[in-house]
């Protein structure tokens, strides 16, 4: 769940370790951007926690109704990079993960997925087909993390996951073309005392950015964390 303006949620208490939320945020603005009904969001969220377990999934809708005029790219809908003119445009997110504590350590997975689909072209009268290549992403990692000492600890995870055309939106009968990402990272932690701690973290990622090419990226991260 996410939070919005001008939103009415609900949360239920825990029974048996499920617990249940709901939230829906109608007519949201969205500036620089001609629409009949704005952008409306609707999301679901069930989780259930008891003992080392933890079970959790998503699932959240976002709407746009747009005139001529408006384009993907500025709907504020995720990982669009076109602007072909768009309209009746949905996007459809869903995350499941779980994770048991084994005292010795916490293993942990997750899936995401998200996915627009709709209808472009040119003026609403005349030119609108629906989507024949709606964008999509789908992710999934898994990791564990461990204490070493009363205040070392060590994480890592690795994942992966593809991508259609790198969300491009086309009312054309275009080929669809799936691309391919992997990752992984390591870290550990130190604590200085119940609400600081020392961190290093080192992650690198490599994937296709077209149909030949390949990208790879590595990243490392010192800091240190207070919680305030």
């Amino acid at each position: 769940m996410i939070r919005l303006s001008n939103a009415i949620g609900y949360e239920s208490p825990r029974i048996a370790g499920v617990q249940v939320k709901a939230m829906t945020a109608q007519n949201k603005s969205n500036a620089g951007v001609v629409q009949t009904n704005a952008q409306g969001y609707t999301g679901f969220a069930l989780n259930y926690a008891q003992g080392p377990v933890f079970i959790g999934a998503t699932r959240s809708y976002n709407t746009v109704n747009a005139v001529e005029g408006a384009t993907a790219s500025t709907m504020g809908l995720a990982f669009v990079t076109t602007a072909s003119t768009a309209y009746n445009v949905i996007q459809t997110e869903t995350a499941v993960g779980a994770s048991y504590d084994l005292k010795v350590a916490k293993v942990f997975a997750n899936y995401v997925e998200t996915k627009v689909d709709g209808s472009a072209g040119g003026a609403a009268a005349t030119g609108l087909v629906k989507l024949t290549n709606g964008a999509k992403r789908t992710a999934q990692n898994f990791g564990v993390s461990a204490p070493i000492t009363p205040t070392i600890a060590v994480f890592g995870s690795y994942g992966g996951g593809k991508s259609n055309q790198f969300g491009a939106l086309t009312a054309t009968s275009a080929t669809t073309q799936n691309f391919n990402f992997v990752g992984y990272q390591a870290g550990a932690t130190y604590t200085l005392s119940k609400r600081t701690n020392l961190y290093a973290i080192y992650g690198r990622q490599s994937g296709d950015t077209s149909a030949t090419n390949t990208f790879v990226a590595n990243a490392l991260s010192l800091g240190a964390r207070h919680t305030f």
